[in-house]
């Protein structure tokens, strides 16, 4: 199991702890989570900042190998001949957002590197480009996550580049079940273009993701045309009505036409995305945004401070425990939006006269009160 990736200059080195069976220099492994095969060049056992180079390791140890390409934090790397998926580690969406905007096209490429390097590093840090305005969006776990990463890319890299402020992350869905249609009949150069899609969206509970359901009769359409449906379909979720991507929804295809014999790829594909925003529209779409976890534990003299301080931030709280001690600790959890927690570490800190302490927590998307 590969329970941590960190890179080396360029090089990518993996932490694995072995489970069953031998790992050698020079062997070959498949990736069972992600498929592919990864090679094993270089075994190494760490003792603080000093490496011990191994010609194999046995079941129960934890190695550094080198020479994996493919792995990413949570992957498993089996024998071929016996292959085994072992429980992934849990992993988290991101919930703020802040913008990184490079000073030229040099300082770019710099940056789009350090922030790859981090991304392989790091399963819980996204970054996306926004082709308009040069922007990278980088995404993370919290203020103190994306904090952590800016002084990196200053003290690592020697960039400074242009900071916006920290946005929360924000997704979309649906209310009701609602119809949509789309039909695509144009010319894109010299080339006509065709396709009709008719689909219906239908909400589904928190976290259940986007699935998606064909009962269209598709005998005797060319696979490449289905496929470019579903591809539409996909494509379109990731913004919807209000410009966040989608999520919590089921996306069912009843009908697709193509128009006496025309339809082609690109027709079909477009129409499909043609009909989700059209269903979409008439779904009464709904904001959802991260809520938190907030696990406060204080001194009781205190108390009274942090449960107004929650209040003031749009905390419902759930659980007040007592967790005995000489000083009478008390232990507060509350759900509260993400939105409303940026400062609240240091607010915190001024109300209980520092001696409080949180950890934040994020529990899932929900509907914007």
């Amino acid at each position: 199991l590969v329970f941590k990736v960190i890179m080396d200059g360029k090089r990518k080195v993996a932490f694995v702890r072995l489970y069953s069976g031998t790992l050698r220099e020079g062997d070959t492994l498949a990736n069972a989570t992600q498929g592919g095969h990864e090679r094993v060049h270089r075994l190494y056992r760490l003792r603080a900042d000093r490496k011990e180079q191994l010609d194999e390791a046995q079941a129960g140890d934890i190695v550094a190998v080198q020479g994996m390409k493919l792995v990413q934090t949570g992957d498993t790397v089996t024998d071929p001949a016996h292959p085994l998926l072992l429980e992934p580690l849990r992993t988290w969406k991101p919930v703020i957002a802040l913008a990184f905007e490079p000073k030229n096209a040099a300082e770019g490429e710099r940056l789009d590197e350090a922030l790859a390097l981090f991304c392989a590093e790091d399963p819980t840090l996204h970054v996306d480009l926004d082709e308009g305005s040069g922007q990278r969006i980088v995404s993370g776990m919290g203020e103190l996550h994306l904090e952590i990463i800016r002084e990196r890319i200053l003290r690592e890299f020697s960039l400074a580049p242009r900071v916006g402020n920290p946005q929360v992350v924000r997704r979309e869905t649906i209310g009701v079940q609602a119809a949509g249609v789309g039909t695509f009949d144009r010319d894109l150069g010299e080339q006509p273009h065709y396709g009709h899609v008719e689909l219906t969206v239908a909400p589904a509970v928190r976290g259940a993701g986007v699935h998606f359901l064909c009962e269209a009769d598709t005998a005797g359409w060319a696979p490449p045309l289905v496929r470019s449906v579903s591809q539409g379909i996909h494509d379109a979720c990731s913004s919807g009505v209000q410009g966040y991507p989608l999520e919590d929804i089921t996306v069912t295809v009843t009908a697709i036409g193509n128009g006496g014999n025309k339809a082609t790829e690109p027709g079909m594909y477009m129409a499909a995305q043609t009909a989700l925003r059209h269903a979409c529209s008439l779904a009464k779409p709904r904001l959802l945004e991260p809520l938190m976890l907030v696990d406060v534990l204080v001194p009781e003299a205190f108390l009274g401070p942090v449960i107004s301080l929650l209040g003031a931030r749009g905390a419902k709280v759930e659980h007040l425990l007592d967790r005995g001690g000489s000083i009478g600790q008390k232990q507060v959890q509350a759900l509260a939006p993400m939105r409303e927690l940026f400062g609240f570490s240091t607010a915190l800190r001024s109300a209980t006269q520092g001696r409080a302490g949180v950890v934040m927590t994020f529990v899932r998307f929900d509907s914007i009160s």
